[in-house]
Order: C-alpha cells, then structure tokens, then sequence
C-alpha cells in the first residue's frame, strides 16, 4: 500500500520527505501500522530511482542521434587549450552595450559608433535619451 501511494507521488514530487509523507498519510488512511523509518526510506529510495530512470530514458530517446553526436562532442577536451566546447559554453557573456548592440543592427546607420548616429537611433526608437 505504501509503495503504491509512494509510486504514484513519485510521478509528480521528487523530495523523498514529501514521498515519505504521503505513504504515511495513505498508511494511517487505511488504519495500518506503521513501519520503521528506515524501511520507508529505503522504499522511497528504490521507488524514485526507478521512476527518475523512467524520466531520463523517456527524454534521452526523443534526442535524435545527430544531437546526441553533438552533445558528445561538448566533452571532448581540446589537447592545446585543454579546454572542452562545454567550459567555453559555460564561460559568462560580456557585459552588453549599445556600441556592441550597433553592431549587430541591421540598420546601417546604426552601425556608426559616432555620438550623433546614436543619438538619431535613440529618437527613431523613442528612448528618452535623444
């Protein structure tokens, strides 16, 4: 009975408190007695185990191959920098800045670094800084 309650929990908390509670809840529902602390525990364990494998299998077999290949290919370490494609995803973006957001404008005049092309993109867009 325990092990049901504790199952079907499982699919929707992950916190082995929380799981614990409900076969305790469900145990003292039907009038039964309570087993030891340590049994519950070790159920929970086992029972989340099983059902968290579940999840990560259902999720890994809905990645293509290709991606699974490219994911791979994140741990590989490169031998002169001695870094891996995953550190350099990990690595923090620089700070932002117009100059920077400039850059990748599509409007040419948005390009220009100058005070002034600023100033008449600020306008253009309503930013009360023009």
């Amino acid at each position: 009975m325990a092990e049901k309650a504790i199952r079907a929990a499982a699919l929707t908390k992950d916190n082995p408190a929380d799981l614990i509670n409900v076969a305790l809840e469900e145990l003292v529902r039907s009038s039964c007695e309570l087993p030891g602390y340590t049994t519950l525990d070790a159920m929970t364990t086992s029972i989340r185990t099983e059902v968290n494998s579940g999840f990560f299998s259902t999720v890994a077999n809905r990645i293509p191959i290709t991606d699974r290949a490219r994911m791979a290919r994140l741990l590989l370490v490169d031998p002169v920098a001695r870094r891996s494609e995953f550190d350099r995803l990990k690595t923090p973006a620089k700070a932002a800045s117009l100059g920077k957001f400039c850059g990748f404008c599509p409007n040419p005049s948005c390009g220009s670094r100058s005070r002034r092309s600023r100033t008449g993109w600020r306008r253009s867009t309503g930013s009360p800084r023009g």
